[in-house]
Protein backbone atom coordinates (compact mmCIF):
# COMPACT_ATOMS: atom_id res chain seq x y z
CA UNK A 1 0.00 0.00 0.00
CA UNK A 2 2.81 2.65 0.75
CA UNK A 3 4.45 1.63 -2.31
CA UNK A 4 1.30 2.52 -4.53
CA UNK A 5 1.21 6.02 -2.36
CA UNK A 6 5.00 6.43 -3.02
CA UNK A 7 4.80 6.15 -6.76
CA UNK A 8 1.77 7.96 -7.36
CA UNK A 9 4.09 10.68 -5.25
CA UNK A 10 6.55 10.35 -7.70
CA UNK A 11 4.53 10.68 -10.79
CA UNK A 12 2.55 13.49 -9.37
CA UNK A 13 6.41 15.08 -9.11
CA UNK A 14 7.82 14.11 -12.05
CA UNK A 15 4.91 15.86 -14.14
CA UNK A 16 4.48 18.91 -12.44
CA UNK A 17 8.26 19.50 -12.32
CA UNK A 18 8.35 18.93 -16.32
CA UNK A 19 5.42 21.10 -16.60
CA UNK A 20 6.76 24.21 -16.13
CA UNK A 21 9.60 24.50 -17.98
CA UNK A 22 8.36 22.94 -21.15
CA UNK A 23 5.60 25.85 -21.44
CA UNK A 24 8.51 28.31 -20.69
CA UNK A 25 10.57 27.12 -23.83
CA UNK A 26 8.15 26.62 -26.15
CA UNK A 27 5.37 28.39 -28.27
CA UNK A 28 1.75 27.93 -28.36
CA UNK A 29 0.61 26.37 -31.65
CA UNK A 30 -1.23 28.70 -33.89
CA UNK A 31 -3.73 27.85 -36.76
CA UNK A 32 -1.14 28.36 -39.56
CA UNK A 33 0.59 25.21 -38.15
CA UNK A 34 -1.99 22.96 -38.31
CA UNK A 35 -2.41 23.96 -42.30
CA UNK A 36 0.54 23.21 -42.98
CA UNK A 37 0.20 19.50 -41.90
CA UNK A 38 -0.87 16.79 -44.47
CA UNK A 39 -2.68 13.75 -43.54
CA UNK A 40 -2.42 10.47 -46.24
CA UNK A 41 -6.12 9.66 -47.55
CA UNK A 42 -6.72 6.47 -49.76
CA UNK A 43 -4.10 3.86 -49.81
CA UNK A 44 -3.96 1.30 -52.53
CA UNK A 45 -1.24 -1.55 -52.60
CA UNK A 46 -0.62 -3.16 -56.04
CA UNK A 47 -1.61 -6.77 -56.48
CA UNK A 48 1.95 -7.81 -56.54
CA UNK A 49 3.02 -5.68 -53.78
CA UNK A 50 5.67 -3.48 -55.49
CA UNK A 51 3.45 -0.27 -55.67
CA UNK A 52 1.56 1.88 -52.91
CA UNK A 53 -0.13 5.24 -53.74
CA UNK A 54 -1.46 7.50 -51.32
CA UNK A 55 -2.55 10.90 -51.75
CA UNK A 56 -0.83 13.71 -48.97
CA UNK A 57 -4.06 16.26 -48.54
CA UNK A 58 -3.09 19.42 -45.98
CA UNK A 59 -5.89 21.06 -43.74
CA UNK A 60 -5.85 23.58 -46.27
CA UNK A 61 -4.14 23.82 -49.56
CA UNK A 62 -3.49 21.87 -52.32
CA UNK A 63 -2.43 17.88 -51.83
CA UNK A 64 -0.23 15.68 -54.24
CA UNK A 65 -0.29 12.21 -54.84
CA UNK A 66 2.53 9.63 -54.41
CA UNK A 67 3.48 6.46 -56.07
CA UNK A 68 6.16 4.65 -54.13
CA UNK A 69 8.22 1.22 -55.33
CA UNK A 70 8.75 -0.64 -52.16
CA UNK A 71 11.71 -2.55 -53.62
CA UNK A 72 13.60 0.24 -55.10
CA UNK A 73 12.23 3.47 -53.57
CA UNK A 74 11.51 5.32 -56.47
CA UNK A 75 9.08 7.58 -55.79
CA UNK A 76 6.88 9.60 -58.28
CA UNK A 77 4.69 12.71 -57.69
CA UNK A 78 1.75 14.75 -59.00
CA UNK A 79 0.67 18.03 -57.45
CA UNK A 80 -3.08 18.35 -56.65
CA UNK A 81 -3.83 14.42 -57.58
CA UNK A 82 -6.37 12.65 -55.13
CA UNK A 83 -8.62 9.30 -55.38
CA UNK A 84 -5.78 7.46 -57.06
CA UNK A 85 -6.77 4.08 -58.27
CA UNK A 86 -3.65 1.30 -59.26
CA UNK A 87 -4.38 -1.10 -62.09
CA UNK A 88 -5.01 -4.46 -62.25
CA UNK A 89 -1.28 -5.16 -63.97
CA UNK A 90 0.47 -2.36 -61.90
CA UNK A 91 1.35 -0.16 -64.45
CA UNK A 92 -0.57 2.57 -63.94
CA UNK A 93 -1.98 5.38 -61.41
CA UNK A 94 -5.33 6.60 -62.67
CA UNK A 95 -6.40 9.53 -60.35
CA UNK A 96 -8.01 12.85 -60.32
CA UNK A 97 -6.23 16.11 -60.16
CA UNK A 98 -8.38 18.85 -58.21
CA UNK A 99 -8.47 22.64 -59.19
CA UNK A 100 -6.31 24.88 -57.26
CA UNK A 101 -7.48 25.70 -54.03
CA UNK A 102 -7.16 29.91 -55.01
CA UNK A 103 -8.41 29.45 -57.84
CA UNK A 104 -11.51 27.56 -56.51
CA UNK A 105 -11.80 30.39 -53.61
CA UNK A 106 -11.46 33.11 -56.29
CA UNK A 107 -14.42 31.83 -57.81
CA UNK A 108 -16.67 31.24 -54.99
CA UNK A 109 -15.59 35.20 -53.63
CA UNK A 110 -16.31 36.05 -57.17
CA UNK A 111 -20.01 34.20 -56.75
CA UNK A 112 -19.37 32.67 -60.21
CA UNK A 113 -22.10 30.21 -61.65
CA UNK A 114 -20.96 26.13 -60.86
CA UNK A 115 -20.54 25.90 -64.73
CA UNK A 116 -17.65 28.66 -64.72
CA UNK A 117 -16.00 27.10 -61.42
CA UNK A 118 -12.53 25.51 -61.88
CA UNK A 119 -13.46 21.81 -62.52
CA UNK A 120 -11.26 18.62 -62.16
CA UNK A 121 -9.14 16.59 -64.27
CA UNK A 122 -7.89 13.37 -64.73
CA UNK A 123 -4.59 12.08 -64.65
CA UNK A 124 -3.00 9.11 -65.70
CA UNK A 125 0.73 8.20 -64.15
CA UNK A 126 2.78 5.58 -65.68
CA UNK A 127 4.71 3.84 -62.95
CA UNK A 128 7.42 3.12 -64.80
CA UNK A 129 8.58 6.71 -66.06
CA UNK A 130 6.32 8.58 -63.29
CA UNK A 131 5.79 10.61 -66.67
CA UNK A 132 1.49 11.75 -66.75
CA UNK A 133 -1.03 12.44 -69.03
CA UNK A 134 -3.40 14.70 -68.02
CA UNK A 135 -7.12 15.56 -69.31
CA UNK A 136 -9.40 18.70 -68.06
CA UNK A 137 -12.80 18.77 -67.09
CA UNK A 138 -13.27 14.80 -66.23
CA UNK A 139 -16.08 14.63 -63.60
CA UNK A 140 -15.39 11.00 -62.69
CA UNK A 141 -13.74 7.89 -63.73
CA UNK A 142 -13.73 4.15 -63.57
CA UNK A 143 -11.24 1.59 -63.25
CA UNK A 144 -12.14 -2.08 -64.28
CA UNK A 145 -11.45 -4.75 -61.63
Amino acid sequence: MNRRIALASIVIILASSTQPSAAAGKKPINYDAYNGWRSIQGTQISRDGIWVAYSLVPQDGDGEIVARNLKTDVEHRHPRGKDGVLTIDGKYLVFSIAPLKAELDKAKKDKKKSEDQPKSGLGIMSLATGEVFTSERVKSFKVPE
